[in-house]
């Protein structure tokens, strides 16, 4: 795969729901494929859900997690709205529905099969993420929703907000040990010279070094990944040899009070 493919939500065309086993819809949901294929070892789906509509998970064959961009959804007997992101392990069993307004949801997953899933026990867990620790850097506030360490799914999944004030900043060069998928919530991001606002996708794929700038706007993103991910940081060209774990560097930040 190219080292980073980028794609919007808003762009990518309306298909049919993807077929994967144990995944079924009822009622009215469009999905646009927004990050598939070209070698890549992640998926992100985009799904407008109409008032009532359902996607149905019905003991997948891999885990998977949905956060929802927009409106208001009941997984189970439980609610979610915005910023908040549902888990389903592998052979999880749920029903997720919008309520009486569209939703808007994110579709993450691996069609690669993990080393947990044997180990998964089909608990589908919801993430609010005003329940959730907020770690304090001095360019972000980060919000780890899933690190890798459950016994039964690799998932890696976390947010990132500038903090107030904090509106000009070039990311040190850097690169991680996985594949991964980034999208923008609200704010922008540059890569480059080139502005990508709301609703831009980046798959970057596993030890491609980069960086981004953030400006006037800020930065809301998401990040997903399959499994733990490690980052080696870059200096003078080139790349450290020690890798950092991401899990142990951000909860060692000081968490919001």
């Amino acid at each position: 795969m190219a080292k980073i493919m980028l794609r919007s939500a808003d762009q990518a065309e309306p298909t049919r729901f993807p077929e994967m086993p144990g995944l079924s819809t009822r009622g009215a949901v469009e999905a646009r494929p927004v990050i598939q294929g070209g070698g890549l070892s992640l998926q992100l789906w985009f799904y407008e859900l109409q008032p009532g509509a359902q996607i149905c998970f019905d003991r997948p064959e891999h885990s998977h997690l949905l956060y929802i961009w927009q409106g208001k959804v009941t997984a189970g007997n439980e609610a979610a709205g915005f910023d908040d992101a549902i888990i389903i392990e592998r052979d999880g069993a749920v029903v997720v529905r919008a309520c009486a307004r569209p939703a808007k949801l994110l579709h993450f997953y691996s069609p690669v099969p993990s080393a947990k899933d044997a180990h998964a026990r089909g608990k589908v867990i919801v993430r609010r993420k005003k329940e959730l620790d907020r770690h304090v850097h001095p360019q972000a506030k980060i919000t780890i929703y899933a690190d890798s360490s459950s016994e039964g799914c690799d998932i890696w999944f976390h947010s990132g907000e500038t903090p107030d004030g904090v509106y000009d900043f070039v990311d040190q060069l850097h690169s991680h040990s996985q594949d991964e998928i980034i999208f923008v919530v609200s704010g922008s991001i540059l890569i480059g010279p080139r502005r990508y606002g709301p609703g831009t996708a980046f798959a970057v794929a596993a030890d491609t070094i980069y960086s981004f700038t953030v400006k006037e706007q800020g930065l809301h993103f998401i990040n997903f990944r399959a499994s733990e991910s490690f980052m080696s940081l870059v200096h003078g060209g080139e790349r450290d040899s020690a890798q950092l774990s991401e899990r142990t560097y951000i909860t060692s930040l000081p968490v919001e009070a």
